[in-house]
């Protein structure tokens, strides 16, 4: 009897729970996309919006900038364009998370810097990851944790060979000094390593310009930028009400609308403009696809939709070329092809592929195999030649097969894994399970709830099933 009524009290508060969760759901999706002149006027609190979560930086008054537009042949551009698809290949990068400081100025620019590398290079799955840290380290004068320099971007200050720009052209990649800042500390460019020159990735050229509000050939600018240069940086307003629709709304298709929100004159956020699209049956023509700075958690993995001519979106823009003669790449992560589930004692194919972006040096590869076994730098293998290999597995557990590949020059590319399954026990298929796997936050209701009333401490998914006899 007891066991019934504990049962039907847990049944009774998931879904109470789900009821609310939906209801507030709801409610915000509702509210966020809706048009509505109640929403908070941004000039009325200008003070920075210091949120440990998603940063943004001081204010720039705009009023004060002498407007100048880039120097680029403004084209005639597709109805529809995105950097994100092109035939079916990503040529942006991952979003990055700027962490707890203000510095989105940067990994704004880092984000138009890779993508452009990746194009240049002509290999989209090259996706560099460039080091903000050694910008904020040894190239202070081009911001830090509380914004960016306002009379020169920070391609200036890469591309500068002057004290100001650590006396070399470039910026290294994130294996060499990887992103600790936070307001109270940046660490020394004493901390980079001593041949921290050897990984420097130049800049070719770049330009910039405050454009100032949404002047009406600013949308056309930015169409031609982005089509012919590449992805670009670009300042605008981050309001709270943007903020708070990001948290919410993770679908591809969604997009932040115009809500006369009364910005006048300010940007305080910078992102990565990636592409767009025109649609009529919006009431300014279209929306801008962006990628965002506040991690993959934010928005759809990290990129974002917002309605054309709002937020002073474009109140500055830069873009950046590169050199892909410049640099030296390593070859791209592994491609490992083969079964993922087996048992023990039996003998399983897989192959190994990676492409080196400059298309003419041998690859070695590196396989750990998760069991203790590895074999290194197994070549050499002409770009994009598969490396074919049996294992056995002698014991029934999971494993990651992890790889990686190296060129002639001795530079390695980042792991790939591919996990292999033998588990030992029955898996668990239950819809109750699956729900509160992908629900942490259930999942600690529920924690709570078994010590309050059985003086149980839950402390696995397993134990939980167990304990309700939902199995």
């Amino acid at each position: 009897m007891k066991r019934n009524y504990f049962k039907k009290t847990l049944i009774v508060t998931i879904v109470v729970i789900l009821l609310g969760s939906g209801l507030v759901s709801g409610y915000n999706i509702l509210n966020y996309n809706s048009k509505s002149n109640s929403e908070p006027n941004c000039s009325e609190k200008i003070d920075y919006i210091l949120d440990e979560e998603f940063p943004t930086m001081p204010p720039i008054d705009l009023s004060g900038k002498e407007i100048e537009f880039i120097n680029i042949n403004l084209i005639n551009t597709p109805g529809e364009f995105s950097w994100k698809n092109i035939d079916g290949r990503d040529w942006t990068t991952p979003a990055k998370n700027q962490g707890n400081c203000g510095s989105c100025w940067l990994f704004s620019a880092m984000g138009a810097f890779e993508s452009v590398i990746n194009i240049k290079e002509g290999c989209a799955e090259l996706d560099p990851d460039l080091s903000e840290q050694y910008v904020l380290s040894c190239l202070p004068e081009a911001g830090s944790c509380s914004g960016g320099n306002v009379e020169n971007c920070v391609f200036y200050y890469i591309n500068s060979t002057s004290p100001a720009g650590n006396y070399h052209n470039g910026v290294i990649t994130e294996e060499c000094f990887e992103y600790q800042s936070n307001y109270d500390y940046i660490p020394p460019c004493s901390d980079k390593p001593e041949n921290w020159e050897n990984f420097l990735v130049p800049i070719l050229d770049y330009g910039e310009s405050w454009t100032y509000e949404n002047i009406p050939q600013l949308r056309n600018t930015i169409k031609s930028l982005v089509f012919q240069k590449g992805p670009i940086m670009v300042y605008f307003w981050a309001s709270k009400s943007f903020i708070r629709w990001g948290t919410f709304h993770k679908q591809s298709w969604q997009y932040y609308p115009d809500h006369n929100e009364n910005c006048p004159n300010f940007v305080n956020h910078g992102i990565t403009v990636v592409g767009w699209k025109d649609d009529p049956s919006i009431g300014n023509g279209g929306y801008w696809i962006c990628k965002n700075t506040w991690g993959t958690n934010w928005g759809y993995n990290g990129f974002f939709n917002i309605e054309y001519d709002i937020l002073n979106l474009g109140g500055f823009i830069a873009w950046v070329d590169y050199d892909p003669n410049s640099f030296n790449w390593g070859p791209i992560a592994p491609e490992i092809n083969g079964p993922t589930s087996g048992e023990p004692g039996e003998e399983y194919t897989y192959a190994f592929t990676s492409m080196d972006p400059d298309g003419d040096d041998d690859v070695y590869y590196y396989i750990d195999w998760g069991d203790g076994d590895t074999q290194e730098w197994i070549g050499p293998y002409g770009s994009g030649e598969s490396l074919e290999i049996k294992h056995i597995w002698e014991n029934k557990a999971n494993y990651d097969i992890r790889a990686k590949a190296k060129d002639i020059a001795g530079r390695e590319s980042n792991w790939a894994t591919l996990k292999f399954n033998m588990p030992r026990n029955r898996a668990i298929d239950n819809p109750l399970l699956r729900f509160v796997e992908n629900h942490p936050l259930l999942y600690k209701i529920f924690q709570l709830f078994f010590l309050t009333t059985t003086n149980i401490k839950v402390t696995n998914l397993s134990l939980f099933l167990f304990l309700t006899n939902f199995n």
